[in-house]
């Protein structure tokens, strides 16, 4: 009941289902502090008694990468970022742009056929206004989401404090988590930890290298961290049921 509360949220993005710290996390779009309120208040109010222990950060950034460790890639691909986050500009969309990104949140496979059915415009017309919203950075990126119960490897999220992280190794981390092919994302947050990485290897043996080569190369700043496994994804939608702006 908790799981499908969440999933059928119209401001949460991601919900997953983890082995760790913590059996459950989940990512919720906010526009402000009163708007996160709310949703936290709705949340505590119909499940608050089997919540033991509960911790909020906020994204400043997030970086995708591509699974390079699929195709058995020594070197990161040309175009392996993509990030959100940081101070938004502001683009013009009106609601037929809210529409397409929505039907794309569920699907992103979907054909522009499909969806100027559902939209009431040509598949032409769907087709330039995707191309728009790609050129004006509103769709930065297409991700697949793996079914964790059959993918052959193991997903693991990392929370890391650091110790006064400068300017410079935070750049170093973040040009160490590009380069290597089996680290996903990663997040700068403001919380309880500063940074978030995901990571999908073939093994436990494999997670423990790659953390251990972690702290080898920022043993001077690290000063804890948190894996949690997991293990099933129960939803992944970054334009859930976004509400268009009044016109």
């Amino acid at each position: 009941e908790f799981i499908d509360f969440l999933v059928n949220h119209p401001n949460v993005v991601w919900v997953a289902s983890c082995d760790g710290k913590f059996d459950l996390a989940f990512g919720t779009w906010a526009k402000d502090v009163t708007f996160l309120d709310k949703t936290i208040t709705e949340l505590n109010k119909k499940f608050g008694e089997y919540i033991a222990e509960r911790q909020i950060a906020t994204i400043i950034r997030g970086d995708y990468f591509i699974r390079d460790y699929l195709i058995h890639k020594e070197k990161p691909s040309a175009y392996r970022e993509s990030f959100f986050g940081a101070i938004p500009s502001p683009v013009k969309m009106d609601k037929t742009d809210w529409k397409i990104l929505i039907l794309l949140g569920k699907n992103s496979r979907t054909t522009v056929v499909k969806m100027a059915s559902e939209v009431k415009l040509s598949a032409d017309a769907i087709a330039e206004r995707i191309r728009k919203l790609e050129k004006s950075g509103v769709i930065r990126h297409y991700n697949i989401v793996p079914n964790e119960s059959k993918y052959p490897y193991l997903h693991y999220k990392v929370l890391i404090g650091f110790r006064n992280i400068s300017e410079e190794r935070e750049r170093s981390l973040r040009e160490y988590c590009r380069t290597n092919p089996n680290i996903i994302y990663i997040v700068k947050s403001l919380g309880p930890w500063e940074f978030e990485i995901d990571m999908e290897v073939e093994s436990a043996e494999k997670f423990r290298e790659v953390m251990m080569d972690i702290k080898t190369a920022f043993n001077d700043i690290l000063k804890d961290y948190s894996a949690l496994h997991i293990y099933q994804v129960h939803k992944y939608n970054f334009c859930p049921g976004i509400q268009s702006p009044a016109y």
